[in-house]
């Protein structure tokens, strides 16, 4: 089977190989510890440097729900 990969660089470029279907079908692959952030819960920069170029752009932020919580809600900030 063909595949893709990413070669080293801040441009994205990719590289061509030829690899077993069974080393690859079917499998998943979890996005490297070192790409989230020490509290879990963000990417680092690094992981955006690679995979902008990936998706053809910024990557989407995301809203804090702490700041959209209404002020009427009696629920517990800060993971309290």
């Amino acid at each position: 089977m063909a595949s893709l990969e990413r070669q080293p660089g801040a441009a994205y470029e990719i590289g061509y190989d030829a690899v077993p279907l069974e080393s690859v079908a079917n499998k998943a692959r979890q996005l490297p510890r070192d790409y989230i952030t020490d509290s879990g819960n963000d990417i680092r920069e690094e992981y955006r440097a690679y995979a902008e170029p990936l998706a053809g752009g910024p990557l989407a932020g995301y809203a804090s729900l702490d700041a959209a919580q209404p002020e009427h809600a009696n629920f517990p900030r800060g993971g309290q």
